[in-house]
């Protein structure tokens, strides 16, 4: 028995004290609501209506149940209205995950263009050093920049592709030198991020591979912290273009060492978000303009 259903068919009888007005409200048929009403007096092992050829009634057991039956649909209402104001107000915000490095490069100018679009949507942003510790379920969105991705069950689409570069301030330059060659680099500063040491690094000659082996003088776990020792001018840094390309035109970093190819220097972008299941119509919309946006660059 749909008991929701035969409480309803129920109070429209008792409303109008006739079965057949009731069913032409409900859009039923007679016997449909004849047949509600009687599973509902079994169901309850109590009669709720007292009915003759000419006429209706409510039994005291009837009016007890109907009072009962419209407070509690209205409690049962009043609760829905609750969850769907409570799902309206967080259709508008996006909870994101964001790689520090994307964060701190392309991040802002993507969320003021779609705030252009959606200017009701508010953004709930948390940063990470390393997304290796982020658990993606807790978030609506998640952006990645990685050499390799890891497996996820989420749905992910690469936006771009970033690609690594030595670069150091032209302060460090003009007291430490600028090196001519790989191999230079063990004679500087070297400041790495990452919670592994590097131990060198891997450049493309037309002799071949060049390893160079160096032990850095700063190891950070904040790719932003690295990037701040290199501008002061502390030492020579490997750091993805897209977070740098501000610096790097003007001046405050310059590249080193550009006529040799870092080996596995590409890192990808990647925006990661529910695979399946019900999907928000903010955050659907988020990730198509996001998709769009990127080809367009």
């Amino acid at each position: 028995m749909d008991h929701l259903t035969s409480m309803r068919t129920f109070m429209k009888v008792a409303e109008c004290l006739n079965f057949a007005a009731a069913a032409r409200h409900l859009d039923v048929s007679n016997a449909v609501v004849t047949r509600q009403v009687a599973m509902l007096e079994s169901h309850l092992n109590a009669k709720l209506l007292n009915r003759t050829t000419r006429s209706v009634s409510l039994t005291a057991a009837g009016q007890a149940y109907l009072r009962g039956c419209v407070e509690w649909l209205n409690q049962l209402e009043s609760m829905e209205k609750g969850i769907l104001s409570a799902a309206d107000e967080s259709a508008g915000a996006l909870k994101i995950a964001c790689a520090a490095s994307f964060a701190d490069g392309d991040l802002a100018d993507l969320l003021t263009a779609f705030r252009l679009v959606e200017p009701q949507v508010r953004f709930d942003l948390s940063v990470f050093e390393s997304m290796q510790r982020v658990t993606l379920a807790d978030f609506d969105v998640c952006f990645s920049v990685e050499n390799r991705l890891r497996d996820s069950a989420m749905m992910c689409r690469s936006l771009a592709v970033t690609r690594d570069v030595i670069v150091a301030s032209p302060r460090y330059v003009e007291r430490c030198g600028m090196p001519d060659r790989p191999d230079d680099l063990t004679q500087h500063s070297v400041l790495v991020e990452g919670e592994i040491p590097a131990r060198f690094w891997e450049f493309d000659d037309a002799r071949g591979v060049i390893r160079t082996p160096f032990k850095p003088i700063l190891r950070a776990g904040s790719v932003l912290a690295v990037k701040r020792a290199a501008v002061a001018g502390l030492g020579i840094a490997r750091l993805a273009d897209s977070l740098v390309q501000k610096e790097l035109d003007d001046r405050t970093l310059v590249q080193l060492l550009d006529q040799f190819p870092l080996k596995g220097n590409e890192r990808a972008v990647w925006m990661l978000y529910p695979a399946h299941g019900h999907i928000p119509a903010t955050l659907k919309t988020f990730t198509e303009f996001v998709v769009s946006r990127s080809r367009r660059c």
